[in-house]
């Protein structure tokens, strides 16, 4: 009898434990089916950021390809202007050591084909004054003046015309050359015994008969540079 309760006992144990395995397995699966599920969005977003960011990497390689480029454009200018320089340097010292004059020199750089209305803006014109300044430690301003009196034709009104007018010029490197320039012609003219009455009729011819405010600007600098007022 009492083995009869005890097979009876264990039937039931088993078949509750049977049950249990199995509604634990059931879970277990529906756990796992569900982490799997839940995993694969992910794995699409993952793979649309990656395609998202494909077009970035390319503009990347497009912007540095780009910026390469620039630094080439840039690098190939620098050589350029170093390369322009350096020539300019070389041409210079060599006159300097056969002592080029301001006048060969001018007529080297070709400056006496040039206009004679755009000569004081030219770079030739600004590498010349630098030139025979390096020559002249002394009196570059009256040997520069006197090769421009030559280029124009001796005609002193039409120059000193020309070098009031730079004086105007916002360039502070042409600024300082016309004012250089003017008193090495006002000291030719002081030298000479030129009065500021006369620099006024010369001025009034040259113009024929023509009087401007420029050429009231002259004789009033003039009188001054001499002391006159």
């Amino acid at each position: 009898m009492h083995i009869h309760y005890i097979v009876l006992f264990a039937v039931a144990v088993l078949t509750t434990i049977q049950g249990t395995s199995a509604t634990a397995n059931l879970l277990v699966s529906s756990v796992v089916t569900a982490d799997e599920n839940d995993i694969v969005p992910d794995r699409h977003l993952r793979a649309t950021n990656e395609d998202d960011i494909v077009p970035d990497r390319r503009l990347g390689a497009t912007e540095e390809d780009d910026g390469n480029e620039e630094e080439r454009g840039i690098a190939t200018s620098g050589l350029e202007n170093l390369a322009k320089t350096t020539a300019k340097k070389t041409q210079q010292q060599w006159w300097l050591t056969r002592k080029k004059s301001a006048e060969a020199s001018f007529k080297l750089l070709n400056l006496q084909s040039k206009n004679k209305k755009f000569l004081f803006g030219s770079k030739e014109f600004l590498a010349w004054a630098d030139y025979v300044t390096k020559l002249k430690k002394d009196g570059a301003g009256a040997a520069m003046a006197n090769t421009l009196l030559k280029h124009f034709d001796n005609n002193d009104e039409v120059l000193a015309r020309m070098i009031d007018g730079a004086k105007a010029s916002t360039a502070p490197r042409m600024k300082k050359l016309a004012t250089e320039l003017q008193e090495a012609q006002f000291t030719r003219w002081m030298v000479a015994g030129k009065r500021p009455t006369a620099v006024k009729a010369d001025l009034k011819a040259s113009g024929n008969g023509m009087w401007s405010k420029k050429d009231a600007e002259i004789v009033y600098a003039y009188k001054y540079f001499i002391g006159v007022i």
